[in-house]
């Protein structure tokens, strides 16, 4: 099985620019946990929920209101050096890039570019195994 069977096609995307409120609305109306970062049709980055809360803690807040903090543009708090896969990696080498690097998601590129196609994450995962049993 490869990663193109598993994958959300055409996933939300965000912006660098956008700011923390806006990343936290879309990921809980879009029922998500990651959000790939898209600058110019390049993938530049990735924020999870995680990131976002961390960011609004009173130790990564420097002392400023929460409504400063939510103002935040989401390239001060984005993953860089993005782990990813492509549309035809083997399911089990993109599941060891996962547990390997801990992490719940990765964004899928076309091979040979940085251009998102699709996202891969445990739920995908879990679902496929769920279906298998």
């Amino acid at each position: 099985m490869v990663v193109s069977e598993l994958m959300t096609s055409a996933p939300i995307e965000a912006s660098p620019t956008w700011n923390i409120k806006r990343a936290m609305e879309t990921l809980y109306e879009h029922d998500i946990r990651h959000l790939p970062i898209v600058d110019e049709g390049v993938l530049v980055g990735v924020v999870s929920d995680r990131d976002v809360q961390r960011a609004l803690t009173p130790e990564n807040m420097g002392g400023v209101a929460i409504v400063e903090a939510l103002e935040e543009t989401l390239s001060a708090v984005m993953h860089r050096g993005v782990v990813f896969t492509h549309p035809e990696e083997e399911l089990a080498d993109a599941i060891e890039l996962m547990v390997s690097n801990r992490i719940g998601a990765l964004p899928v590129v076309d091979p040979g570019t940085t251009q998102l196609v699709g996202m891969l994450s445990y739920v995908d995962i879990l679902r496929a195994a769920q279906r298998a049993l």
